[in-house]
Parts: C-alpha cells; structure tokens; sequence
C-alpha cells in the first residue's frame, strides 16, 4: 500500500519551473530518502504534500487521498520543514505544550516521552531562543514526532546536529518505522540517507533523475582494482593477455575496471607474482556517494 503518490506533479513559480512532471509512490513502513542540491525542487514537493501551496498541475495523494480543501488527515502526519520554527520566549516544554493542544491529543505523558528520546532533559525548561542549533532541531523533530504519526515527512533534519545527534536520530527514525510509520526524508546529504533509506529518489531541477534501492545503490557505485608494480609494461602485457580491461593512469598506476577483478583481487595478486612481476600497491577503489550523485545527475 503506498502511503504517498504523486502523480505528474509540475509547480511553476512565475517563469521558474520547480517541479517538472514528478511522479514517485512511497510505500508504507519504508524510509524513503528524497535527495537532490539545493534548489532541486525538494522542499516546493514537501510544501506541497502538506498542502501548504498547491501544483500548478498533476495530483497528490496521502494514504490514498487526494491533499486539498477536502483532505482530513493531518493529525496523522508529522514533519519538519527547513528552519525549524518555535516560540522565542517559551522553553521546550511549554512549545511542546503549544502543540499538544493544537492537535487535541490526550497523553498528557507524550510530551515527556518525546524530550526524554530526543534527549532534550537538560533544556526542558529552556527557552528556544537560548537553544543551540542543534538542540533547536531536536525541538523541531520532537514537535513534528511528539503525536506518534503514520507519515513522517522531514526536510534536512539533521541540520546543525552533531555526529552523536545524527546517529540518536537516525535510530529513532528506524524505531519508528519498526512500530508501523512510514519516513520521507528529504537531503542532499546522500551518504548520510543511505545508512537509512530503503529507497532513494534523485531530483535534478524538479525532475526525478533516478529512483533506486539500497542495494541497487551499492551495484551502481563504480568500483575498479588499482595496482603498482615493480614493471608496469610487464603487467599490462599479463592483464590484456587474461582480457582484463586494464589501462595505465598517472604515476604508472594500473587500473582494472572488470567485476572479476573486483570480486577476486586476490587472484590478481597471486598470478602476477607467479609472472616475477613484485606489486607494490593493491587496493579496491569504491566511488564515494558524494562523487555518485553528482555523475547521476550530470548524465
């Protein structure tokens, strides 16, 4: 069952084009990463999932219903949108208070529940002016989650936290899901998404580039096998002859680009030095994420 589809979704700012005939489907209980630069046209989707400004064209729907005038689920979502906004002058808990009461619930223990897993104890009494950055986004994420949503939508969040923030937060996320919420999380930090998405969309000025797996992210990453030795000429006449694809690259470095090379490097090491050919560097290179997005979307 998918929690959210978009359907041909374009959304136009006087001459700007934001959105570009977007259509993705996000199932239930998956944490769906939504990555692209700034500017990409993830943050117009997100305003407009929560029907905060409408498509210039296409149709949107959350938990099978279309999102407009008619639509009566919000108490169902949580999210977080860019900055996260609070009350100056009020401390942690009395904004946490302000939402309680926006929203009609009735577990008076929600609010400290959720500034115990967002370890806000400390500056529960705090006001939101005096917060740091960091803590002012764990205020955001305890606002947006305090209610227990079905949907989780979040727009960069974790800006401004720290390693230890970014880690609490991505187990809490994972929990969440465990007991039955669906995530959309929007970056453009993609090796920090794939520690947690099950599915990642690409957006390139508003248009999904690529829509891919975990797994199909790893497969995707260019990986080759590069070596040094102690006669270059001499192995490149062995590796051409055992029909690796094999070329010399700056400093006589060789680099061999077959997935066999890549899954068995070790039979390359042994069969050069059976040929007397001593190697003096071995290593499997794997493409960092950052590189793998920028090649993806410049394509």
């Amino acid at each position: 069952m998918d929690v959210i589809r978009t359907i041909s979704v374009s959304k136009s700012f006087n001459a700007t084009l934001a959105l570009d005939n977007l259509s993705l489907q996000v199932n239930q209980g998956e944490i769906y990463g939504f990555i692209g630069l700034n500017g990409a046209g993830k943050t117009t989707l997100i305003r407009i999932l929560l029907g905060m400004i409408s498509p210039s064209s296409g149709e949107v729907r959350i938990f099978g219903k279309v999102v407009g005038s008619d639509f009566n689920h919000w108490n169902d979502i949580g999210y977080l949108v860019e900055m996260p906004y609070s009350y100056p002058n009020l401390s942690v808990t009395e904004n946490l208070r302000v939402i309680y009461h926006l929203r009609q619930l009735k577990n008076p223990m929600l609010i400290q529940t959720i500034i115990e897993r967002l370890k806000l104890n400390r500056y529960a009494h705090t006001k939101s002016r005096n917060l740091s950055l960091g803590n002012q986004q764990r205020l955001g994420l305890a606002k947006a989650l305090m209610h227990q949503p079905k949907l989780i939508i979040l727009d960069e969040p974790i800006n401004g936290l720290d390693p230890e923030g970014i880690v609490e937060v991505r187990e809490l996320l994972k929990e969440l899901v465990h007991h039955g919420s669906t995530v959309f999380l929007s970056s453009h930090i993609l090796g920090e998404i794939s520690k947690i998405a099950n599915r990642i969309a690409i957006i390139d000025h508003g248009r999904l580039i690529k829509q891919l797996t975990a797994d199909e992210l790893t497969d995707q990453l260019i990986k080759s096998v590069l070596i040094r030795t102690n006669d270059t000429q001499q192995a490149m006449q062995y590796l051409i002859g055992e029909n690796y694809q094999a070329a010399v690259k700056a400093d006589d470095e060789i680099e061999i680009k077959d997935r066999r090379a890549v899954l068995n490097p070790e039979h390359i090491s042994k069969s050069l030095v059976e040929k007397g050919i001593s190697l003096r560097q071995l290593y499997v290179y794997t493409e960092d994420l950052e590189m793998f997005f920028l090649r993806t979307i410049r394509t």
